[in-house]
This record gives structure tokens, sequence and C-alpha cells, in this order.
């Protein structure tokens, strides 16, 4: 994901999380973002039978 800033500098930085919905700082657990690219990965092994056949997931992009 890509966010950005008109700001300059420090107050230009975006910082990327997961979020699980707004009541909650729990990222879900299959996934995991690189706070400083926003890039998206799978953290373990995902069991097509077992879990979801899809995830929604909600990235928050915080500024400087």
């Amino acid at each position: 994901v890509k966010a950005s800033d008109a700001d300059a500098g420090a107050y230009g930085f975006v910082q990327y999380s997961l979020y699980d919905g707004f009541q909650s700082d729990e990222a879900p657990p299959a996934f995991r973002i690189d706070p400083h690219d926003g890039q998206i990965c799978v953290s373990q092994d995902i069991d097509r039978e077992r879990d979801p056949a899809t995830f929604d997931l909600l990235v928050k992009a915080k500024d400087g």
C-alpha cells in the first residue's frame, strides 16, 4: 500500500500498520506490514481448507 503526505521532512514521514477496526490495535495474525514502506506479507501458513477464503485488511497510515 502507499500513502503520501504533502508535508516535508519528518512531518511527511508515513508509518503503516495493520488495524483491526477502530476499537482495537490488534493486527490480523496471519499478516504483517512493513511500517516504513507499506509492504504486506503473510506471516504464517494459511490453510486453504481451515482458514477463511478471503481476508479483509484495514491499513492505518499515520503521518508525522
